[in-house]
């Protein structure tokens, strides 16, 4: 039904093409467009206020958060060091929840109480969280630190605050200057661009020093006056900042958005630092350009993400495969047992030594020293070692009775996996360096076990095995122990990459894993306990288990650059339950 816009009858029929009472036209494209008109009003509404309210909608729906902290529009284009904290408010019932499992530790609370009051007896006592700062506390609080490596002094700061009540943000640096003016401070205040910045007079009799003003919704506090104007200088003209500069860009859009924390730091303030320090030997890191991590509050308890950028043309590249290496380490896990308390699996450990060895051979003394290396075990480092290898390296740890090559006061033992891609090669290396111990004093014994060749090694005077190694499944396979080095060349399907709790702990890391990282942290906490004399107990018990109870695995999944990228991203997840 629609209305003659002549005689205002209602035309029943929708189909009708003239008004049956006064003969005017209807024309059906009149009729759509009204609804088409409301429905892009409506659609551009929405999408300006996206634009314009982005990041307060943020914190309430994380795929609309930037990334982007203000502050960092605030920061010199080369900070050097930058801390954020913006959390995403999704994540506060997950802070919550870790909260109250860590005060409910009566140790944790009576230390998180006897913080609280050695905060009340400093010199800002009479400075209250809730009554002074909680009321104007905005969403974002960032530390910038332009200089943190290059200064040869103390760093200047500029710490930005955001703000949601104005007045109670002035309230509570009024209050602060008054300390400081009871103190001897004096201050001066002037204009600039249209913002009224605060100094501390030099001549004031006060060792401490700030500089402080309202920067659009921040409240700015530092001990630069020069920093406090060039944030002004880039909210005004919308200079060149941190937030523009590329290589933060870059590294900090490969963390997640979603989160209640991030950092930056510059690599090569870091390397011009050491230089003036005068160290040496930090080829490799010349080639990173920067690094970020975000901490974030999740289900499972607390996430930290890494990105690291780096100059492909500076970095020495793998000698390996990254998909091989990736089908190597889960192989490892098929193998190391599913007690182990930790486990390490990395895919480039070919590439480390090479570089090892590469920076050895620029070294003064190399060629005695490699001679030494050789008459010693036997074997030449790149053609009877690197030659073999194909960058896989698992390690476990497990409870052993025996103890860490046969130290029973460290009862526990390993298990090392290294891929390798010659297995001839690999068994006449370890047979050269086995009979080269021998000569040495060792002892060696040659076994079969599971039908495959076992060699162990031992204190001839005790008769004590101190290793073994064997061969399987393009590994070589070194234990701490007899039990070690058989569980190892074992069969059991019991092994660490079906365990519930191991998969639990990785299932959100990197798919791709260039390397792992794997803690079962109450089995670690009970095998280092059982190792402990009784008055140490007590001081574990009093000082160290309450932090660790509520945890329960950490892991580290690692992802390298794949294709044309220029990064390396992974995570850290902490479990954290009662």
């Amino acid at each position: 039904m629609s209305i003659c816009p002549v005689c205002n009858d209602n035309i029943q029929d929708s189909s009708a093409r003239f008004c049956p009472s006064c003969g005017t036209p209807v024309s059906s494209k009149n009729m759509r467009k009204a609804p088409w008109i409301i429905a892009g009003a409506v659609i551009c509404l929405v999408l300006i206020t996206g634009v314009v309210f982005r990041d307060k909608l943020g914190l309430i729906f994380p795929f609309l958060r930037s990334g982007t902290a203000f502050a960092a529009t605030l920061a010199p284009e080369n900070t050097e060091l930058f801390f954020v904290i913006d959390p995403d408010m999704t994540q506060l019932k997950n802070y919550e929840r870790i909260k109250d499992i860590y005060l409910a530790v009566p140790e944790v609370k009576e230390a998180f109480d006897d913080l609280q009051d050695n905060v009340k007896g400093d010199s800002y006592a009479d400075i209250d969280f809730g009554q002074d700062v909680k009321p104007w506390l905005g969403s974002e609080a960032a530390l910038i630190m332009p200089d943190a490596f290059s200064s040869g002094s103390e760093p200047e700061y500029l710490l930005a605050v955001a703000v949601k009540d104005k007045k109670k943000a002035k309230e509570f640096v009024v209050k602060l200057r008054q300390k400081e003016e009871n103190s001897g401070g004096i201050f001066k205040e002037e204009n600039y661009k249209e913002v009224l910045i605060t100094t501390e007079d030099r001549s004031s009799m006060s060792n401490k020093k700030f500089v402080y003003a309202l920067v659009k919704d921040h409240l700015i506090l530092s001990n630069s006056k020069a920093l406090v104007a060039q944030a002004i200088d880039k909210y005004k003209d919308k200079g060149e900042s941190l937030a523009r500069n590329e290589s933060y860009e870059e590294i900090m859009s490969k963390l997640p958005k979603s989160r209640s924390g991030a950092f930056y730091m510059d690599f090569d303030a870091i390397m011009g630092a050491a230089e003036k320090a005068g160290l040496e030997n930090f080829d490799q890191l010349r080639a990173y350009k920067g690094i970020g991590m975000s901490l974030s509050f999740v289900e499972e308890g607390v996430r930290i993400d890494y990105s690291v950028a780096y100059d492909r043309n500076k970095v020495s590249q793998s000698s390996g495969d990254n998909a091989k290496g990736a089908v190597g380490l889960k192989n490892a896990t098929e193998i190391i047992p599913a007690d182990a308390m930790a486990y390490v699996g990395i895919s480039n450990l070919k590439q480390g030594l090479e570089d090892f060895v590469s920076s050895v051979k620029t070294q003064p003394g190399y060629r005695g020293e490699l001679s030494d290396f050789k008459r010693e075990t036997g074997l030449d480092p790149e053609s009877d070692i690197l030659s073999w290898m194909d960058g896989v390296l698992a390690i476990g740890f497990l409870p052993d009775r025996s103890g860490l090559f046969g130290e029973k006061n460290a009862p526990f033992g390993i298990i090392a996996l290294i891929g390798t891609n010659d297995l001839k090669t690999t068994a006449n290396s370890m047979k050269t360096l086995a009979n080269s111990l021998v000569r040495l004093g060792a002892g060696k014994n040659d076994k079969t076990y599971n039908n495959q060749e076992v060699h162990y090694l031992f204190e001839r005077r005790t008769g004590k095995v101190v290793a073994g190694y064997g061969i399987r499944d393009n590994f070589l396979v070194i234990g701490s122990s007899i039990d070690m080095l058989e569980k190892g060349m074992g069969t059991n399907n019991d092994r660490i990459g079906r365990n519930a709790s191991f998969k639990k702990a990785t299932a959100g890391l990197p798919s791709i894993q260039d390397g792992c990282i794997y803690v079962d942290v109450e089995e670690m906490t009970n095998s280092i306990y059982n190792s402990l004399d009784s008055y140490n107990r007590q001081e574990f018990n009093r000082s160290v288990y309450p932090y660790l109870k509520p945890v329960k695995t950490v892991s580290l999944g690692v992802e390298g650059a794949n294709g044309g990228d220029h990064f390396n991203t992974g995570a850290v997840l902490i479990r954290i339950d009662r």
